[in-house]
């Protein structure tokens, strides 16, 4: 398995996998073209947000987006984890582990801080894949205001 950055040619699978990842969090999907503004996006701002795709045998069966930001309280970057995916057909072959590990190594390469990581209140699988990673469960709450 090989874990990267994701490149502009990486745009179909992508957003194959944010598209299978949405409906399994029951969430409503983009157009395709709001996808396909989405991924020109992130890649068009390396130095703020990126995507991480694993592969196996040149088929993409995971990915992440990591987003960098400044921490005041550290004085230092830190870089939030988000959308861990892995194609179920992958699942529980350390493809989550590998993408994890990788991001780690990106944002030690930037100089960031800290590594925070947001997931589903009921996922329980992931949370406990988390824990085994070294991540700690931080008691705050978060809110969100539609725009």
């Amino acid at each position: 398995m090989q874990v990267r950055v994701a490149t502009s040619d990486d745009g179909s699978q992508i957003i194959e996998m944010l598209k299978e990842f949405m409906v399994f969090e029951k969430a409503d999907l983009l157009t395709d073209s709001e996808f396909n503004d989405m991924f020109r996006t992130v890649i068009s701002q390396p130095d703020k947000t990126l995507f991480l795709i694993a592969e196996t045998e040149g088929k993409a069966v995971g990915m992440t987006t990591m987003v960098f930001r400044f921490s005041t309280w550290q004085g230092k970057p830190v870089v939030t984890i988000d959308d861990v995916y892995v194609r179920e057909e992958s699942r529980h072959r350390g493809v989550a582990v590998a993408l994890l590990n990788f991001a780690f190594e990106v944002a030690k390469g930037r100089g960031c801080a800290r590594v925070d990581l947001i997931t589903e209140i009921d996922n329980y699988p992931a949370q406990e894949l988390y824990k085994k990673m070294g991540f700690t469960l931080v008691p705050r709450i978060p809110f969100t205001r539609p725009l």
